[in-house]
């Protein structure tokens, strides 16, 4: 993730799987997707 820093994509990595947690807890469904992006396309920025 180069568009922010060491720091908050640790953050953001630590703390998704606890607020999915939360939203099961809650009775709220959600479908993942994961979608492949090359570092090429993924640095594009508009």
């Amino acid at each position: 993730m180069r568009f922010r820093s060491d720091a908050k994509s640790h953050e953001i990595l630590r703390s998704c799987p606890e607020f999915e947690y939360i939203l099961l807890r809650s009775g709220i469904q959600r479908i993942k997707c994961w979608i492949p992006v090359s570092d090429e396309m993924a640095s594009v920025t508009s």
